[in-house]
């Protein structure tokens, strides 16, 4: 078992939304004597955005404000090592993960605190995992991390206890077919699907919520060779983007026991093929980064989960050749951000009320060099 310290801060909960600024007087009269009492509103958790950048070796953080418009924090980018492929931040705030390689080349974590008000990262080290690691994600309770080993075929689990120490847990790595490449987590957080390259399945594993550990894999086929998952979040459904230069996306109803069955008319026309997809918080849309053609399709979800596309999907990244690698969706549902790998940039979107995307003023701002993969949070105050 191997551990490093994370070096997350002790931090009081506050809600994730705060009312408007409330002044409340308190006045009090004895014996002709007044007093007034001046409460001073809790602070407001910035609202960040990171990219995992291949290139330079490095993360990029930002703030958004209420416009969605993009600021880089203090300090960014922030080294990290080489290889970078996937970036992902715990539920609370407060620590963001990235995989690559160490200077060795063998797999590896690199973590980072999250300064609480500015989203500044400290770095606290890296851990190894199996070799080229290309997915990673977190448990709801952020008691768990979950990383895809692509080249080892397996599966690396990690707990991460109250002081912020990550260790790998018992048994650890679990199988994980021929080629895993993706990770998504059921928002019950009993569920982990991967996505594997060599056979073309789904694989389905339930996680034991004390341990971390994963059970044998279930096995679903997915003929298009699933490369990125998104799970509804009302755990309902399952979309997988097919391999690249398939411009579909395979959609499936999810049961109580994290069984997948097909969507009728799945696998679902999409304006592009896909090399990543995400869902909005919402649930009511699906996005799909087009590596290929530099733009991305969006298209909505129904009640039973079928998707349909957006008018007038798909949308471009910027100009030249933008190659968008990645895609990420504000909490609120309001915003949408891309990471541009072939023009090192972050392109960023406001979203209406149908699900389109509008690029915002200042749209894109630079990012690292060759950003890989793009997260949202909303951090601590």
């Amino acid at each position: 078992m191997r551990s490093i310290p994370f070096l997350i801060r002790s931090l009081r909960s506050h809600p994730l939304e705060y009312a408007l600024v409330l002044s409340v007087a308190l006045t009090t009269t004895n014996c002709g004597s007044s007093s007034t009492t001046t409460t001073t509103p809790p602070p407001t958790p910035p609202n960040l955005v990171f990219t995992a950048n291949r290139d330079s070796q490095n993360v990029s953080v930002f703030t958004a404000d209420q416009s969605g418009a993009l600021t880089a924090v203090a300090g960014s980018p922030f080294g990290a090592g080489p290889g970078l492929s996937a970036i992902a931040v715990n539920p609370s705030g407060t620590l963001v993960c990235v995989t690559g390689y160490d200077t060795t080349g063998a797999g590896a974590v690199y973590g980072f605190a999250i300064a609480p008000g500015t989203g500044i990262l400290s770095s606290a080290g890296s851990i190894g995992v199996g070799t080229e690691p290309l997915g990673l994600v977190f448990n709801p309770t952020g008691t768990f991390l979950f990383v895809a080993n692509y080249a080892s075929s397996n599966i690396t689990v990690f707990s991460i206890g109250a002081s912020g120490t990550l260790a790998e847990i018992t048994n650890s790595p679990f199988a994980a077919g021929g080629k895993p490449r993706t990770l998504a987590m059921h928002p019950s957080g009993k569920f982990l699907y991967a996505g594997d390259d060599a056979s073309g399945n789904i694989l389905l594993y339930g996680i034991d919520s004390s341990t971390g550990s994963l059970t044998s894999a279930t096995t679903f086929p997915d003929a298009n060779l699933p490369v990125s998952i998104a799970i509804a979040p009302s755990g309902n459904f399952a979309y997988a983007a097919d391999a690249i230069g398939t411009s579909t996306i395979s959609g499936y109803a999810i049961d109580a026991n994290g069984n997948l069955t097909p969507l009728a008319n799945s696998p679902f026309a999409s304006a592009a093929p896909a090399i990543s997809i995400t869902l909005d918080p919402s649930g009511k849309y699906v996005y799909a980064a087009d590596f290929n053609d530099n733009n991305v399709a969006g298209l909505t979800i129904d009640s039973m989960g079928a998707l349909t596309q957006m008018t007038p999907s798909p949308f471009l990244t910027g100009s030249g050749t933008t190659s968008p690698s990645s895609v990420a969706v504000n909490s609120t549902s309001q915003f949408a951000y891309v990471a541009n790998f072939g023009t090192s940039n972050l392109a960023a979107f406001s979203i209406d009320t149908s699900g389109n995307l509008q690029a915002l003023v200042d749209s894109p701002v630079g990012a690292g060099m060759g950003p890989v993969a793009v997260a949202t949070a909303v951090g601590k105050p």
